[in-house]
């Protein structure tokens, strides 16, 4: 059994006609069950607050604020070379009455040097409502010989795609397991 907890905070702004801030706040926690060496299935919760505010024409200032809880399961598979992991779950918005459905996979592949690469693709469908996130990762994992904790960093080039609007997406994260454990290699998905 081994089980997680993760926080994240994220912040962005579009300056067009009319400039756009999002301020969002979200928590996981996690849990695992290893039914081999290499094999786990678990579940998890998520939950994310966000804001958003959007000034118009005349200078207004209309801000949103949304709250998602999702429930899951999630598995996944590893050796010392690929790391495969995927996940299912219901989400509940506060804005809508309908839950969402939510699935994702995440494919990593290790090279002997620390360096690995690797895919993602994850979509969330709703009625009315179509989300598809999908990308590619490079990460390096600087190993903490001796007592020196290991950390892992990852770089994501991605898409999103809302509504039908695409924006591109870079990311650049860091992992560093306090417990001086593994360091799960990939994309985080964001469930």
């Amino acid at each position: 059994l081994d089980f997680g907890l993760e926080t994240s905070n994220q912040k962005g702004r579009i300056d067009n006609y009319n400039p756009i801030t999002l301020n969002r706040q979200s928590w996981s926690v996690a849990g695992n069950y290893y039914f081999s060496a290499n094999a786990y299935v678990g579940v998890f919760v998520d939950r994310t607050k966000s804001k958003f505010s959007l000034r118009d024409n005349f200078g207004s200032l209309s801000i949103s604020h949304t709250t998602e809880t999702t429930y899951g399961v999630q598995g996944g598979y590893s050796n010392d070379k690929i790391a495969i992991t995927g996940y299912y779950a219901i989400s509940d918005h506060s804005q809508y009455t309908a839950d969402s459905d939510a699935f994702g996979v995440d494919f990593v592949y290790s090279l002997q040097n620390g360096i690995d690469f690797g895919g993602y693709y994850q979509a969330k469908k709703r009625t009315g409502f179509d989300y598809t996130q999908y990308g590619i990762t490079a990460g390096y994992l600087f190993d903490g010989k001796g007592s020196s904790t290991p950390i892992y960093l990852v770089a994501t080039l991605g898409r999103l795609n809302e509504h039908g609007n695409e924006v591109e997406q870079i990311s650049l994260a860091i992992s560093v397991p306090l417990g001086g454990n593994d360091v799960k290699r990939g994309h985080r998905v964001l469930r």
